[in-house]
């Protein structure tokens, strides 16, 4: 069974850093049934600055599955002298587990998301 999702928003609601105060610099990926990843927002190097108190990020984009959709995000710092990403959060959607909206965290660095889909026909 062929399941559309489409990614409505993320909600920033704890970042990765030091406080309220620090930015993460999100990129998601998601991969369909274990397909290559799509990163979103695209291209090389883009992420987007989210905190607490900048709203969420609304996102509105479809993928269709089969297996799983796997959503994982990414906390990509840049400095000078190297470019990383540190794992913020992830979660999987099957065809038998579609929440609407759930909230993750990571305790390890503190990061708290919430992500939210809409199930499409």
């Amino acid at each position: 069974m062929l399941v559309s999702l489409t990614l409505h928003s993320i909600t920033c609601n704890q970042t990765s850093g030091l406080g309220d105060q620090l930015d993460d610099e999100l990129i998601v990926v998601v991969q369909p049934d274990a397909a290559l990843p799509i990163s979103l927002p695209g291209g090389l190097r883009k992420s987007y600055s989210i905190n607490t108190s900048s709203g969420s990020w609304v996102i509105d984009r479809t993928f269709s599955f089969s297996r799983d959709l796997l959503i994982t995000l990414y906390d990509h710092d840049e400095s000078v002298t190297r470019a990383r990403s540190d794992y913020l959060v992830s979660q999987v959607y099957t065809p038998d587990n579609l929440p609407t909206s759930v909230r993750l965290r990571n305790p390890g660095n503190g990061a708290e998301y919430t992500i939210q889909v809409v199930v499409n026909g």
